[in-house]
């Protein structure tokens, strides 16, 4: 007697621990894969010269890199910034003068050996050329935005540094990177997880006026986001018809921007404002925005709806890898600026709904200055229509199983520790040159409270050397995987469907349902008293022994 009851108190025990399981505290493994990074090496670094270069071709005789170099010339014209902040409005407003300078644009690419400065270039073209950013107009590293024209001002599309053949480009890294690698090392990776994503090269930039090359730092050479065979492939528009592939932006409001009316705006459950990036605004016909808020607003309805059935049909609207992979390389990387900015998402004709490409890692990895990573928690739970979709068992169950796949390939430690250590170890003398330029250290956080404002005052919350910078970026990834490793499926506790459920006709589910966000807290409440009655009735069996 004694051993059925000692069973009974077991099964019991057990039936309590999956209740107290299905609350989001149990712990999960994954599967595995393996991926190889997309990295062009080219020539081994060479030290050239640790001064920062400055001076005609003579003066700079002895600078030599493995980078490719790029050197632009304006005339010495001065860059006009784009935006400008409007306190009245409360928002960055266009200036009135076009932002973009005419130039020159050449590119030294030695296959193999070191380049220099007197080196036949492989791609000399006419550019137009502006600062690009929000907050970053205000650093003093400028980032670009580039268009390759040829001398009758048309488009000149060119297959520049081997990234495919276009005619937009920028030069990127924020000057709150001091590591110079995040964005390096995220596009990277999430070119090999989501299939594409932004493609980059290391080069080194100079402005040439006259005779004299004036050095810019180390930059990467980027796509930016758009349709086309290269970049975003999907269907190019044809106004002629209201149906249309398109690509969207998260972000913060722009007045020169197609600012789409959706159910989620109308009704306030989507932060920030949702934008057409393609077609571009004065190609876009009324009939195709109309088209395209349906599309969006439709997906919302499901999205957002109290009523089950209809909650579980968002999954019909959108490509659920994509979404899996975005919350999965943001909240990795820590990249929490992905909750509301630069968010892009696009649709071919057909399709469904894709997430991507990820875009702006420079405050992640914990760089969000002033604020710590908070490495043992998630907050891309909190991102628009990522809140929602964790409701979703089934959801939240594939993206578990896909971190455990790729924490076990590419989003491994060693993986990532050999790709930022071959990363700093090619970049080694250029990041040298870069740092004796802008010498981030010597700029202190007082110095942006005005021009940058509240949380973005950005830079030196860590006054560290370059080694301690990326042994820091490493100590970050390993304990924040660490942590993931360990407590990713406490996103459970968001969850109101259990995994594989594709209706609901039990009772109790729609119960639950309708607690909404409560239902961890009437679980765990749920599980506490069944846990009181299995110690009641084993007290009692065990007394009737």
């Amino acid at each position: 007697m004694k051993s059925c009851t000692c069973k009974i108190g077991v099964l019991i025990i057990a039936v309590t621990f999956i209740v107290l399981s299905s609350a989001g505290l149990s712990f999960s493994a994954g599967g595995s894969n393996s991926y190889s990074y997309h990295h062009k090496a080219g020539t081994n670094p060479v030290d050239g010269m640790s001064e920062v270069p400055l001076g005609t071709l003579d003066d700079l005789a002895e600078f030599e890199t493995n980078l490719p170099i790029v050197v632009m010339d304006v005339g010495g014209a001065e860059f006009i910034k784009p935006t400008q902040w409007d306190s009245e409005k409360g928002y960055r407003v266009a200036t009135r003068y076009d932002p973009y300078n005419d130039g020159r644009l050449q590119i030294i690419n030695n296959k193999n050996s070191a380049n220099r400065l007197t080196d036949s270039p492989e791609v000399t073209t006419g550019i137009r050329v502006r600062i690009r950013g929000f907050s970053s107009l205000e650093y003093p590293k400028h980032q670009y935005q580039i268009k390759t024209i040829k001398e009758n001002g048309a488009k000149n599309e060119l297959d520049i540094l081997e990234l495919g053949s276009e005619w937009e480009w920028i030069l990127n890294i924020s000057y709150i990177d001091k590591s110079l690698l995040r964005n390096y090392l995220a596009y990277n990776t999430a070119y090999e997880i989501m299939g594409y994503a932004p493609k980059v090269r290391f080069c080194e930039v100079f402005l040439k006026d006259k005779d004299v090359y004036s050095y810019q730092g180390l930059y990467l050479f980027v796509d930016n986001v758009k349709q086309g065979v290269n970049r975003v492939n999907i269907a190019k528009y044809d106004p002629s018809f209201t149906e249309s592939a398109y690509i969207l932006r998260r972000d913060r409001y722009d007045e020169n921007a197609v600012i789409l009316d959706t159910y989620g705006s109308q009704n306030d459950l989507a932060k920030n404002f949702l934008t057409v990036r393609y077609p571009e605004p004065d190609e876009i016909t009324d009939e195709t925005i109309a088209y395209i808020e349906k599309d969006i607003s439709a997906f919302e309805q499901a999205l957002f709806s109290e009523d089950v059935n209809t909650f579980l049909t968002y999954r019909d609207y959108i490509d659920m890898q994509s979404f899996i992979d975005f919350f999965i390389i943001n909240e990795f990387f820590a990249n929490y600026d992905a909750n509301l900015h630069s968010i892009f998402m696009y649709k071919n004709v057909g399709g469904k709904l894709t997430m991507g490409p990820v875009w702006d890692f420079d405050g992640s990895i914990d760089n969000g200055y002033p604020y710590k990573l908070k490495a043992d928690s998630t907050a891309m739970h909190d991102g628009v229509w990522f809140d929602q979709m964790l409701k979703d068992g089934e959801f939240v169950k594939s993206l578990i199983e896909r971190y455990g796949e790729l924490r076990k390939g590419i989003l491994s430690d060693e993986h990532l520790d050999k790709m930022i250590d071959e990363a700093r170890a090619f970049i080694a003398p250029a990041q040298v040159r870069d740092w004796n330029k802008w010498d981030y250290n010597a700029v202190y956080d007082s110095q942006f409270t005005e021009i940058v404002r509240h949380e973005l005052q950005p830079l030196l919350a860590n006054r560290w050397e370059y080694d301690e910078v990326i042994e820091n970026m490493k100590h970050t990834l390993h304990e924040h995987g660490g942590w993931m490793d360990e407590r990713l499926d406490s996103l459970y506790q968001f969850s109101i469907i259990e995994p594989g459920e594709d209706s609901i006709t039990a009772v109790n589910t729609v119960m639950i349902f309708a607690l909404g966000e409560d239902r961890q807290n009437w679980t765990l409440k749920a599980a506490a008293v069944l846990l009181v009655v299995v110690i009641i009735f084993s007290i009692v069996l065990v007394q009737r022994e």
